[in-house]
Order: structure tokens, then C-alpha cells, then sequence
């Protein structure tokens, strides 16, 4: 599932800003993908490069993570978003998701 809030990209506005989670949202995501069914089909499918027209904007990155043209796929698990919610919505030296 792309949850636009959530896959919107972010304007940083001070250049030493560094999430408190740090690595570990990258962790989360990924493990939060194993449980996310779309998520495993469309990573089974880019990394058996069998990708139909409908997931030509999606990519692998080196990383292990989905995503959907330049927006981190964030598999349907409510922790990991209530957690990246208050990572970019509440933390005010972050910024703003567009």
C-alpha cells in the first residue's frame, strides 16, 4: 500500500538534521515488508525481473527497500506509520513532507 502521506518526499531544512530513529526506520520498513503481501509480491517480481507494465515505476534499491518511483514503499503496517508520522510531522527540525 502507498500511503501519500506518508511516501511524500522531504524538504530538510537545517543540514544536520538525523532522524532519532537513525538505521532503524530502514530496519523497520524492511522487516515490516515481510508481513506486507504486495510488498513481497512486487519485490518477489524486480528481483526475478519479471516486472509487468504496472510496476515499471517500481525499482530495488541496494538497500533492500520497494520503491515507487522516487518515494520509499511503506508496506501496510500501522506501527511503522504512526512512527514515521511523528518522526516527520512532529519533530520540528525535520521538516515537511510534500
Amino acid at each position: 500500500m502507498l500511503s501519500n502521506a506518508l511516501s511524500r518526499k522531504v524538504h530538510v531544512h537545517h543540514i544536520a538534521a538525523m532522524s532519532s530513529y537513525g538505521i532503524d526506520l530502514q530496519e523497520r520498513n524492511l522487516q515490516a515488508g515481510k508481513y506486507d503481501e504486495m510488498y513481497q509480491n512486487i519485490k518477489h517480481k524486480l528481483q526475478h525481473q519479471s516486472t509487468s507494465d504496472e510496476d515499471v515505476d517500481y525499482h530495488l534499491t541496494e538497500d533492500g527497500l520497494v520503491r515507487f518511483k522516487e518515494r520509499i514503499y511503506v508496506p501496510d503496517n500501522n506501527e511503522l506509520k504512526n512512527i514515521i508520522f511523528r518522526e516527520f510531522h512532529v519533530k520540528l527540525y525535520l521538516g515537511n513532507l510534500e
